[in-house]
């Protein structure tokens, strides 16, 4: 068993990001890229009109589906988090400073990927019998390709849902652990039975939490992510920026070292002296997809829940989602520790945990402080991150089985997010990662096909809007 265990999270997890993965990423966002005419960049003051410009607005829901900015708040909740703070951590640690720069060229693509994921989901989806919107990849599978491609759609499915149960369960729940742990340790050393105390506290306060926001539905966890994302994201910004302030005569050796590793042309200190352009590449765009989700088709089941009445400008949000997730706080992230942080105490860190933030914040504000600061924002994204994919696993389990199945999976969602708190971490990542490969197989096959399908979405959008700013004006 063991084994098997060593193969499924070793050389077949190995297989599925170097040989699958890593290449679908580029290529799907090179030829996306090209199809839109590079639309992430040359549209970018358009797409911040649309988006940033709009979030100031009053959120407003309409009947059984949740607001624009509701449904980017919950996509963003399963995505920042701890693979924004934790996966930038490993990919530095595992991955060398390279990695940072691969993290920021998959963001690039990912940013146009989940623009095609979200634009699918609002054109395919549809109402179930509660009135409540469904969509996602099954049902852009389903209802764009054709009913011969139904179990392509059940894979998606039931790899997505089995992916929700680690990743987006498991792994948030002890993550949430993992950050109550650190402010209590700020305060006072904890002995082994104070902290297995503590395990069972957070276990059955997540459990109380998360099972009341379930409750309520897609509406609750809309309200829910609406007021938590903004905040702990903004937190964590500022704490980060002046870090990088304080330290910004090292920026210049920051940006130079990242670009030298990313192609393998610097010698690395310590643990890190074998590392190359692919173990960089691979890290990079590893966790970027841990990060933002692009690919993965995930995301794309929060947007589908908005009440809106384009699919091009939810998929601008789209957009959006990857540049406030990745390229914002990933990137704060990384430049953090390298700006902050010696690069012999980098590598002295590889487990997937949060010190080499914790670390770098630690230089500035302090050990307390700090412990406190990322163990409550790791909690709270966390626990964010645990009302998004509650969302997506629920959805994927309506599809294979009904509103029956949606009705099961949340206890024993809530269930697995206590047990969470009381487990080890590092098999459970491993296992995402093999899940993450497993659903983003049938979720680009769906992309590809379907790709001359968001073309005319967006090219009826740009038509519409130049014909639009063309008319005539009323005079008052």
């Amino acid at each position: 068993m063991n084994a098997f265990f060593d193969f499924f999270t070793g050389d077949f997890c190995q297989f599925l990001w170097q040989g699958i993965l890593i290449p679908l990423v580029l290529l799907g966002g090179v030829c996306f890229t090209l199809q839109t005419r590079g639309m992430q960049l040359l549209r970018a003051p358009l797409i911040l009109r649309e988006t940033l410009g709009r979030l100031f607005q009053k959120s407003k829901s309409h009947g059984d589906g949740v607001s624009p900015f509701q449904a980017l708040c919950t996509a963003l909740a399963g995505t920042v988090g701890t693979g924004s703070i934790v996966g930038t951590c490993q990919a530095l640690a595992l991955g060398g400073p390279g990695a940072l720069f691969w993290l920021w060229v998959a963001a690039f693509f990912g940013m146009i990927i989940k623009y095609f994921e979200v634009v699918l989901a609002i054109r395919f989806r549809v109402r179930d019998e509660k009135g409540e919107w469904q969509g996602g990849p099954m049902y852009y599978i389903l209802r764009g390709m054709g009913k011969p491609f139904r179990p392509l759609a059940i894979l998606f499915a039931l790899f997505a849902l089995l992916s929700s149960f680690g990743m987006g369960c498991l792994a948030q729940s002890n993550s949430v652990f993992a950050g109550v742990r650190g402010m209590a340790a700020s305060i006072r050393p904890l002995s082994e039975s104070a902290e297995q105390g503590l395990a069972r506290g957070v276990a059955l306060a997540i459990a109380l939490v998360l099972g009341f926001s379930l409750l309520g539905g897609v509406k609750r966890i809309g309200r829910v992510a609406e007021l938590l994302v903004p905040v702990i994201s903004l937190a964590f910004t500022g704490g980060a920026l002046w870090v990088i302030l304080c330290h910004r005569q090292r920026l210049p050796w920051v940006f130079c070292t990242v670009i030298r590793s990313a192609f393998g042309k610097e010698a690395l200190l310590g643990a890190g002296a074998g590392i190359g352009f692919k173990t960089a590449l691979e890290w990079g765009l590893k966790r970027s997809a841990f990060s933002n989700e692009a690919g993965l088709g995930s995301a794309a089941i929060a947007h589908a829940n908005a009440e809106t009445d384009d699919p091009v400008r939810q998929g601008f949000l789209g957009i959006f989602e990857v540049f406030v997730d990745t390229l914002v706080i990933c990137s704060l992230t990384g430049i953090t520790i390298l700006a902050a942080l010696p690069m012999e105490h980098i590598f002295s860190h590889p487990s997937p945990d949060a010190t080499l933030i914790t670390d770098a914040l630690a230089t500035v504000f302090g050990g307390r402080f700090s412990l406190l600061f990322i163990g409550g924002s790791l909690a709270l994204f966390a626990f964010s991150t645990l009302l998004g994919w509650s969302l997506y696993g629920a959805r994927c389990a309506a599809f294979l089985w009904g509103s029956i199945g949606a009705a099961l999976y949340r206890p024993l969602f809530v269930i697995c997010a206590a047990l969470g708190a009381l487990l080890a971490m590092e098999p459970i990542w491993a296992i995402s990662d093999v899940f993450n490969a497993l659903m983003a197989i049938p979720n680009f096959i769906a992309l590809f096909a379907l790709s001359r399908t968001v073309c005319a979405e967006t090219k009826r959008f740009f038509q519409s809007m130049s014909a639009h700013s063309r008319s005539p004006r009323k005079k008052i």
